[in-house]
């Protein structure tokens, strides 16, 4: 049994590989492929493409293929036509054939790109046969054939140089496409092309100079005996492209040209700055004197040329270290620093850490605030400066190292490697260190375990410094830090002003405990302002301080009064009771006042009717600010506010209002057409437009305004006929 199984299987086998043999017949297949079935002929060409060189009898057929409307099967007819290398050579009038625009382009339009694409390979794997009739297309006045032409002696390389004269015929040619091929094409056949390139250089014809030029460049350490004649031409080259095709050349060269672009990148025409930049940054052989370069360009007493320098220095990294100083040196002589110098340090990155922060190791600490360039500039840089910033907490002036704990505090999470070095900093000489460290250690993530009993011994510390970091490090544990609650709360009685303040700007939606005391601050007009703003971040949970607040607007400053509406905006519904004096403040005399008590009501009343009609009333007003912060506050309630539609819209008929009134109208999602319609036929061609803008939103749901649409569709001024024809299709086709 099993023996006969075995025959059995083999004879499967057999007959599987007998039908494979069959189905890949060279001559089965090139008949599959004149099949009227596009399916048919799609397999046939697949498997003729999967052959290679044994497809060689089916030529005939793939020729013919190659003129066959569908995609896939000339994809695959050229793939099998170029696997043949020189047996394809016959094919060579018809791939060039396909290189006519105006009869590759007759079905295949819609993949022109891969058509020169695929056609060029195909014609560089037939290699020598194919050259002469390249070298004729090179001549033809259709742009594509030459391109095509250059594309594929490239792929031969140095096969090819029976070519050179003719590509260097095409130096001077207007099409860029054809350009960037000659280009490609006389860099890949190298040697032979070079002796008539360098005397290209000094034609008449700026193109040609040009091109010239980039082709050198694309031959790349093979043409560096081309340097000299290149920066020759440099010197006297008048035309900006010219320069600017020397500049891209010279550093793919391997030649040392960065006198000639450090000059490029002081040039005021941006083509020769560009090339000049790309070159700086490419030529990595002369890195070490171009930075040395671009560093005594810093010092020109050209700010443009200045800034560039830094510009490059900047996209260099951390190659430009040894320009650091320099860059420091400017930015110490402008308030505020350039944006330019700091990017530049911060791309720069690690290497410009210590001496960023050493450079203010004399100054007077007070002065180094969290807003500091320095903070930001190593906050830009991330967790990668990290390391260096924290080993900088250990530098001897105080300075420096308050420097480097406000830059961790800044970079948090990504700083959480300098936890050891931070807990260490709590034990510094100078206090304002040890405070910013506290923060720092919350700000990076310490465990909670390692950073309790710190907090609990600042909390305690006699000096108000670090009491007042003790009150910012527990509130930003967030839920972590809830034990603290009680002694942030007590800050607020603490004997130190400074320590008060920290407390009080603090306090958040977490602290209602805190109300009873914020509510006796009120009382005092030095604390009023910051016991208020404290309240509406304090939200909902402070509604008992509502009467209190309530009194204050009634006899408190303007910017008293403005201060409590801000915070009873805050509170939301829960200050309800307020409302009546919300009415009093929207006709005070202060228009700041009465903008406050707009918003407020918005926020407060749950009302809709009586709040919309409110701040209708408010879109009345005499002052103009008032109506548009009243327009703004409606525009935020969106379908809520839809009540307005008809005074925004008389609102319009103002100049002064008119555009944030639409502005306004554009936000309420007006879906009633009928209105809509209305303002069709508006004076003010500004509402016409909004109208049909709308009506276009609205789509099908719309269709009664078609008629009054068709109408202004007629209109004379034309963008608004446009648009509203706009509108109809969108109606009628949605």
């Amino acid at each position: 049994m099993r023996g006969g199984a075995l025959l059995a299987i083999s004879a499967l086998l057999a007959s599987v590989v007998f039908a494979a043999e069959k189905a890949v017949d060279p001559a089965q297949l090139a008949t599959q492929l004149v099949s009227p079935d596009v399916v048919a002929r799609r397999e046939a060409s697949y498997e003729l493409a999967k052959l290679g060189p044994k497809a060689k009898d089916a030529l005939p057929a793939l020729i013919k293929a190659l003129d066959d409307g569908d995609k896939q099967v000339w994809t695959n007819a050229i793939a099998a036509v170029s696997a043949m290398g020189p047996d394809a050579k016959d094919a060579i009038p018809t791939l060039l054939a396909d290189f006519d625009s105006k009869s590759a382009s007759r079905q295949r339009s819609y993949y022109r790109d891969q058509v020169i694409v695929r056609t060029a390979y195909a014609l560089t794997r037939i290699g020598p046969a194919a050259i002469p009739p390249l070298i004729d297309g090179l001549r033809s006045q259709d742009t594509m054939m030459r391109s095509g032409c250059a594309r594929a002696l490239g792929g031969m390389g140095p096969a090819a140089k029976d070519a050179v004269p003719a590509l260097i015929e095409n130096l001077g040619h207007g099409d860029a496409g054809v350009q960037a091929d000659v280009i490609d094409a006389l860099g890949s056949i190298g040697d032979t092309a070079k002796p008539k390139l360098i005397e290209a250089l000094a034609w008449k014809e700026p193109r040609q100079r040009s091109t010239a030029a980039l082709a050198l460049g694309a031959m790349g350490k093979s043409a560096q005996d081309a340097t000299a004649p290149m920066l020759a031409q440099l010197k006297t080259e008048t035309d900006a492209a010219v320069r600017a095709s020397l500049l891209t050349a010279l550093p793919r060269l391997g030649a040392d040209a960065t006198l000639a672009l450090i000059e490029g990148l002081k040039d005021e025409r941006e083509p020769i700055r560009h090339a000049a930049i790309n070159g700086l940054l490419t030529a990595r052989s002369a890195q070490a004197q171009i930075v040395k370069a671009l560093t005594a360009l810093l010092r020109d007493p050209n700010p443009a040329s200045s800034e560039r320098a830094a510009y490059v220095l900047g996209r260099l990294g951390e190659t430009a270290a040894p320009a650091v100083p320099a860059i420091l040196e400017i930015i110490a002589k402008q308030t505020p620093a350039p944006q330019t110098y700091l990017d530049a340090l911060v791309q720069i990155g690690e290497p410009a850490v210590t001496p960023m922060l050493v450079s203010f190791e004399k100054t007077d600490p007070a002065s180094l605030t969290r807003e500091h360039w320095v903070v930001k500039c190593l906050q830009q840089m991330g967790g990668l400066g990290a390391g260096q910033v924290a080993r900088n907490l250990t530098h001897p002036s105080p300075s420096v190292r308050l420097l480097a704990a406000r830059a961790l505090v800044e970079l948090g999470p990504d700083a959480e490697s300098a936890t050891p070095a931070l807990l260490r900093a709590l034990d510094d000489e100078n206090l304002h260190v040890r405070a910013v460290a506290l923060t720092a250690l919350v700000a990076v993530h310490t465990p909670f375990a390692q950073l309790e009993p710190h907090l609990n011994a600042a909390f305690k510390n006699p000096s108000p410094a670090i009491r007042a970091a003790a009150v910012e490090a527990a509130v930003r544990l967030g839920s972590e830090g809830k034990e603290f609650h009680e002694k942030v709360i007590a800050a607020l009685k603490d004997p130190d002003e400074t320590v008060r303040k920290a407390a009080i700007s603090q306090l958040g939606p977490d602290f209602a405990e805190a109300v009873p005391q914020l509510v006796t601050m009120l009382d005092d007009p030095t604390r009023r302002a910051a016991a208020s703003e404290a309240l509406g971040r304090i939200g909902a949970a402070a509604k008992p301080a509502v009467p209190r607040l309530v009194a204050v607007l009634a006899n408190g400053t303007n910017d008293d009064r403005r201060r409590v509406l801000q915070a009873l905006s805050h509170i939301g519904p829960a200050a309800s009771e307020a409302l009546p004096a919300l009415g009093t403040a929207r006709k005070d005399s202060d228009p700041a006042v009465r903008i406050a008590a707009y918003e407020a009501t918005a926020a407060i009343e749950t009302k809709k009717q009586d709040r919309v009609a409110a701040l209708i009333a408010g879109l009345d007003d005499p002052d103009l600010a008032v109506r548009k912060a009243v327009a703004e506050t409606i525009g935020k309630l969106t379908d809520q506010g839809a009540d307005a539609f008809a005074k925004l819209v008389e609102l319009t008929d103002r100049d002064t209002d008119r555009e944030f009134a639409l502005a306004t109208l554009g936000q309420l999602r007006i879906r009633d057409v009928p209105k809509l319609v209305s303002l069709l036929q508006h004076p003010q061609r500004p509402v016409k437009l909004y109208a049909c803008y709308q009506l276009d939103n609205l789509g099908r749901r719309a269709r009664e305004a078609v008629p009054a649409l068709e109408t202004v569709a007629r209109d004379p001024d034309q963008d608004l006929a446009r648009i509203a024809r706009k509108a109809i299709r969108s109606i009628t086709l949605k």
